[in-house]
């Protein structure tokens, strides 16, 4: 067994693919395919199962997935100390919430890049339960994710903490909209401000007739508009919306109405450098947005013109 081996056993796992593997180390394909089968002659393990659409870890492959996760990450650490480089290499890959990505996620992302041009970063959105999943499959390295985090694989930071809010048409109010036939639009299953917004309208005794799905922060806000129901967004994404003109907003409870934005990664012995410095970066740009007010422009009023105070 050769270090090179655990690195293409490594790639493999987390491409999910022979085929990416060999693209993202430089080799051909039957190379991947005929390591990865000497390490499991070696081992006398089955560390995948082939499928058609790319490979998947065996039982065995997930107990010795973090083991080598381990070894490489120390590894790499010791080589840059020795050869005293200071620049990151590898991959981030990192998950994000629709709103978070639109308030915060990109900003964050961009000035990442900036000092450490050589990471090679991928952002994927989803809700917050998919999201989880992705960092305990090992498919994503950090996500961040809106509420309370227990799961004893997983560490989590907070960083910044979001107003709710209900949103109606322009000059709706909740109750009237709920009235006869109630529709809510939001995201989809597993989302936080989905299950926030149902355990609402749920405590108010109204029993829903339908619920609107989608993926797309505009299309949401786009048909709350036009009357289809109501839904729920923290106040900052209203404030930034073109469709803030066409809503209201209408405040929680202090107890429904705030939810905390946390960065979960999974637990382990040695955090590779990489995400640990993204994790740093986390930490002083969410101070920062903590610390300055948000200049926030009533939903449903005209926007002050150049000479009013």
């Amino acid at each position: 067994m050769e270090l090179r081996d655990l690195e293409i056993f490594y790639t493999v796992a987390r491409t999910g693919s022979m085929t990416g593997a060999a693209k993202q180390l430089g080799f051909v394909q039957s190379h991947i395919t005929g390591r990865i089968r000497l390490l499991e002659k070696e081992l006398q393990q089955l560390l995948f199962d082939r499928l058609k659409t790319g490979v998947v870890l065996t039982a065995e492959g997930k107990k010795l997935y973090p083991y080598v996760e381990s070894l490489l990450v120390q590894w790499n650490e010791t080589r840059n100390a020795l050869l005293k480089q200071d620049e990151l290499f590898g991959a981030l890959r990192i998950g994000s919430l629709e709103t978070t990505a639109a308030l915060h996620t990109a900003s964050w992302i961009a000035k990442f890049h900036q000092k450490n041009p050589s990471v090679e970063i991928s952002l994927q959105t989803g809700t917050s339960k998919a999201l989880l999943q992705g960092v305990v499959d090992r498919t994503l390295d950090i996500a961040l994710i809106a509420g309370s985090v227990a799961h004893v694989e997983l560490d989590f930071k907070a960083l910044v903490v979001e107003e709710l809010v209900i949103i109606t048409p322009l000059n709706r109010t909740p109750v009237d909209m709920l009235a006869g036939t109630p529709v809510i639009v939001t995201f989809r299953e597993g989302c936080t401000y989905r299950r926030a917004l149902e355990k609402w309208v749920a405590n108010r005794g109204v029993t829903l007739f339908k619920t609107m799905e989608s993926a797309s922060i505009d299309t949401i806000l786009q048909l709350v508009a036009g009357g289809l129901g109501i839904s729920i967004m923290p106040l900052s994404v209203l404030a930034r919306s073109t469709w803030r003109k066409e809503l209201t907003a209408h405040p929680m409870d202090i107890a429904d109405g705030l939810v905390t934005t946390h960065a979960i990664w999974r637990r382990r012995p040695h955090v590779p450098r990489v995400i640990s410095s993204f994790l740093e970066q986390l930490s002083e740009d969410s101070a920062l947005a903590r610390s300055v007010d948000a200049v926030r422009v009533p939903i449903g009023a005209q926007e002050p013109s150049a000479g009013d105070d």
